[in-house]
């Protein structure tokens, strides 16, 4: 699903349906901000938080059989000349026009959703997929093929895309090819490669893919999948899973900067890739927006709020469910909690730790 703004004071946020968000890093020893106001989720209600209050996420069979991301693996793609020249940087890249330093930030958060030290991520270890596992169900029996939280990082490659400027309003379609494109770049030519790995595209400042940072879009980024309708890339590559994660900053306040910190300039970046990763692996090849009540495929899903990042979004720190900061092996970053199906006794809730 696309992830709304938040709301901030004196700004609306656009109705529009959003893909899973990203979550944005914080600073390491960022000093924590006063709660902001409350901000919307991802349908663009006030989330007061009651966990009850809210339905579970149900499974909808899985698309093609794919539910889940089994194996979570993440390729970062950082697409476009408007990068600028890449240099490595200890085992980061760094680009000459990234204002905000966000392509080491991003690394660093992804590099570290592994072991004993991410707790946060664990929670979508709950969904499954397989046969023995019932349309409409909200638990997993225990013949089912469950998530693995990852015992290494699940971050598997970097690159840097720059010999050709990308489009400077993408369509969905192109970011779809830019995803088949770096399937090949990766080594990754077959379905079955594809099955279980994740790419993200990552753009420069000052771009606007898929529409995001226009007067008529109100949306941080979102997840689909190369064989959707709606972005149709058709290769041998088959169904590939990807994020379109445009230039977090550049929305300032809208996309989550100073959200959990302050001043927090780069905790856009990991709330919303959290955000989309953590959709991703529970939902791999998602098929239909918020509010669809008619789906016959799909991973974990809740029409009325979507997936496991929609339901918990922009919920005030400080407050029960809401985002905070996590201390993995690569540092301190801030996210937003996710969905989880078992919490509260099995009602359900927001949780930042699994």
């Amino acid at each position: 699903m696309r992830l709304n703004h938040r709301r901030v004071a004196g700004a609306a946020v656009a109705g529009a349906l959003l893909a899973a968000a990203a979550v944005q890093a914080a600073p390491a020893g960022a000093t924590a901000a006063a709660a902001p106001s409350t901000p919307s989720h991802a349908l663009g209600k006030a989330h007061s938080h009651l966990a009850a209050s809210q339905a579970l996420l149900k499974y909808y069979g899985g698309t093609k059989g794919v539910g889940v991301q089994v194996h979570p693996k993440v390729y970062l793609v950082f697409w476009g000349s408007q990068w600028g020249p890449a240099t490595q940087s200890g085992n980061n890249l760094t680009f000459t026009n990234d204002p905000a330093s966000a392509a080491p930030y991003l690394q660093n958060f992804l590099r570290g959703l592994f072991g004993a030290s991410d707790t946060w991520s664990t929670s979508t270890d709950q969904y499954c997929q397989g046969k023995t596992v019932a349309k409409g169900a909200t638990t997993c029996p225990s013949t089912a093929t469950f998530v693995h939280h990852p015992t290494k990082s699940p971050l598997a490659g970097v690159w840097a895309d720059g010999a050709a400027a990308a489009p400077v309003q993408a369509t969905d379609a192109q970011l779809g090819q830019e995803a088949d494109n770096a399937a090949v770049h990766f080594g990754n030519g077959t379905p079955k490669s594809n099955k279980s790995v994740q790419y993200i595209i990552v753009s420069a400042t000052g771009m606007h893919p898929g529409g995001f940072n226009l007067p008529t879009t109100g949306w941080c980024a979102w997840h689909d999948f190369t064989g959707a309708h709606d972005i149709n890339v058709i290769t041998a590559r088959g169904n590939i899973a990807f994020t379109n994660l445009p230039y977090q900053s550049d929305e300032g306040p809208n996309c989550g900067q100073g959200f959990v910190n302050t001043p927090g300039l780069l905790d856009g970046w990991s709330i919303v890739e959290g955000h989309e990763y953590a959709e991703t692996v529970s939902d791999f090849w998602p098929q239909a927006p918020v509010g669809a009540s008619d789906l016959t495929s799909g991973g974990w899903f809740e029409p009325a709020r979507g997936e496991n990042g929609d339901k918990c979004a922009w919920i005030t720190p400080g407050t029960p469910g809401g985002a905070a900061n996590i201390t993995l092996s690569t540092g301190s970053f801030a996210v937003q909690s996710l969905w989880s199906n078992l919490a509260n006794g099995g009602l359900g809730g927001c949780v930042i730790t699994g």
